[in-house]
């Protein structure tokens, strides 16, 4: 992430506490995409995809 704020820090440490549905990741790898050439990158704006954020605040609660 760029420069990314307190809030956002403790949402992403949050969701590497679970795997995520959406680019296949287990739990403490950061999540990532792949480009048109099939190139993995890690996500910069956001501290990891949505449903890994909402499944790592399920299992929280």
């Amino acid at each position: 992430m760029r420069n990314p704020s307190f809030d956002q820090m403790a949402e992403r440490n949050l969701a590497l506490t679970v795997g995520c549905p959406d680019c296949g990741v287990g739990p403490q790898a950061r999540c990532g995409y792949r480009d048109f050439r099939g190139d993995w990158h890690l996500v910069e704006n956001f501290p990891a995809h949505l449903r890994r954020i909402r499944d790592a605040k399920e299992a929280r609660a």
